[in-house]
């Protein structure tokens, strides 16, 4: 076979196996970028969820420390509950809701055993929401997850600014008076 033929029989060869070999090739590529995709929006997807429910144990492992500290659930208790019985461990204190704001004013701060006490709860539980803000902030946690137990609290907090609203501002506690400020009106809504 002279060399012309067997160039023009290998162009034949290549036009009728390479164009569809390549055509296969490039349909199986496109298929396995797709399935790529799907893969990936199905991990995507997976790791949403993962990071989601890392964020609800976060915000319970928040609320808890609220709620276990001896402080910060008495504070808490002082907004829903009149005239309850409080001890420091050294002293009993019949606790009533009149009795916040003198314990929390900014002047003239010299304090009887029970105010320092009631600051005491207070500060503990006004440090804490001014964490937890700060994690609703940088998005570790969600609002939602801490508005169920805290929304009630808050209301009654937000409802009494002549109580806490100065206490708060004095003593720069801005982000939980944001947080109490969103869960009240969360609850409210």
């Amino acid at each position: 076979m002279p060399i012309e033929s067997v160039k023009e029989f290998a162009e034949v060869l290549i036009a009728v196996v390479g164009v569809p070999g390549g055509l296969l090739t490039a349909w199986k590529a496109v298929n396995e970028m797709r399935r790529g995709r799907h893969e990936n929006a199905r991990q995507t997807g997976e790791k949403v969820k993962e990071n989601r429910l890392k964020q609800a144990i976060v915000a319970r492992d928040a609320l808890s420390q609220i709620f276990n500290s001896p402080k910060s659930k008495a504070a808490l208790q002082m907004v829903d509950w009149s005239g309850r019985i409080y001890s420091d461990g050294k002293h009993e204190f019949a606790i009533t809701f009149d009795e916040l704001r003198p314990a929390l004013r900014i002047d003239n701060l010299s304090f009887d055993i029970k105010e320092q006490y009631i600051r005491e709860c207070f500060d503990d539980l006004f440090s804490n929401l001014e964490l937890l803000q700060h994690y609703v902030a940088i998005e570790l946690i969600h609002l939602d997850d801490v508005m169920v137990p805290l929304s009630y609290y808050s209301e009654r907090i937000a409802s009494n600014p002549r109580t806490f609203d100065e206490f708060l501002d004095n003593y720069g506690y801005t982000r939980a008076k944001r947080l109490l400020a969103h869960a009240a009106e969360m609850r409210l809504a």
